[in-house]
């Protein structure tokens, strides 16, 4: 075996490490069982308080942390396969999952909305909002993800935004919002959402301590724009103190 064939699998190895601790985190697995811990930890010295007090003999206090201590993997299988979310309990797929799941068409109903873009240019979407870092600005024209975490086309660093929270994506001529079955539930303009037409121009929140976004459509008449791509928009575009991400 040469030494690039080493250092290949070595990278491989630590790449999938890599992965796996991520998947932990987006999972919730560290925080869940951080959580049951502590509870064990605190449920243990009530016990060994209040069992003697009961009478109950010394082994029944052992049986006990035992029984807490093997809790924890199965905790941590339980954080593992589910997720906790605004519909309840469910059944957690993995990361791809939502990324593959099929595209729900527009009733006929859905299409009598509102929903005016402009003629003659690209279905192009201009993402505003205000954080730490000031003003920002994004221009996408292509199906994209919000949430937490850092693979999101529009990420924030706020705990009570789901890692994957919300999506939004161009289908049958319109643009849409969905909810990911998120902790906190999305509001657009001010009401929880599973699903809609994304209004002309609206007000999107991941949660009551994320920004809001203001979301509407633009023309770009740059035509060397390749769909997919995200808009190369300089400092002078946005207000003094803002940052494009």
């Amino acid at each position: 075996m040469g030494p690039n064939t080493k250092k290949t699998q070595d990278g491989k190895i630590r790449a999938g490490f890599s992965g796996f601790v991520d998947e932990l985190q987006r999972r919730g697995v560290f925080r869940v069982c951080s959580i049951y811990m502590v509870a064990a930890w605190g449920a243990s010295m009530g016990a060994a308080e209040l069992f003697p007090a009961f009478g109950a003999p010394d082994s029944a206090f052992r049986w006990f942390v035992i029984v807490a201590a093997l809790g924890v993997p199965v905790t941590a299988c339980l954080a593992w396969s589910f997720d906790m979310t605004t519909s309840g309990i469910v059944r957690d797929h993995g990361p791809q999952a939502r990324h593959q799941a099929r595209r729900t068409y527009p009733s006929e109903d859905d299409l009598a909305a509102t929903q005016i873009l402009p003629s003659g240019a690209p279905p192009m979407l201009e993402i505003r909002w205000q954080d730490d870092r000031g003003n920002c600005r994004k221009l996408l024209n292509t199906d994209f993800i919000m949430g937490r975490g850092v693979e999101c086309e529009i990420s924030f660093d706020d705990p009570r935004v789901s890692r994957k929270h919300a999506r939004v994506t161009y289908v049958g001529g319109k643009w849409w919002i969905e909810d990911l079955e998120s902790a906190n539930g999305t509001r657009v303009n001010g009401s929880i959402v599973k699903k809609m037409l994304l209004p002309d121009r609206s007000e999107v929140r991941l949660s009551d301590t994320s920004p809001i976004m203001s979301i509407g459509f633009q023309v770009v008449a740059d035509s060397t724009l390749v769909v997919g791509e995200k808009a190369d928009l300089s400092a002078s575009t946005i207000k003094s103190g803002g940052s494009v991400l």
